[in-house]
């Protein structure tokens, strides 16, 4: 979190949790609490990198598959008219 956020959240917390030491430290385990979550949360996450090298794999494995089917339907077609 960034100093402005933990300010606010420190003040806000300072209302409820009268001694200033708990309300830091609460604060603090909170600001960890959340680090954690984004930072597990951040692995899931795709760039634009990889999402346009996953739609180029993506069309190359489409032409083999549709160049695999028109061998196949040709190899079908040979062996009828013989």
């Amino acid at each position: 979190m960034n100093v402005e956020t933990s300010l606010k959240l420190y003040e806000l917390t300072q209302e409820f949790i009268k001694n200033k030491n708990k309300a830091k430290e609460f604060v603090t385990k909170l600001e960890q609490t959340v680090e954690h979550k984004f930072s597990s949360k951040t692995k899931l996450f795709s760039s634009k990198e990889d999402i346009s090298n996953l739609c180029a794999e993506l069309i190359k494995w489409m032409f083999v598959f549709w160049i695999g089917q028109i061998l196949a339907l040709l190899a079908i077609v040979n062996f009828m008219l013989k």
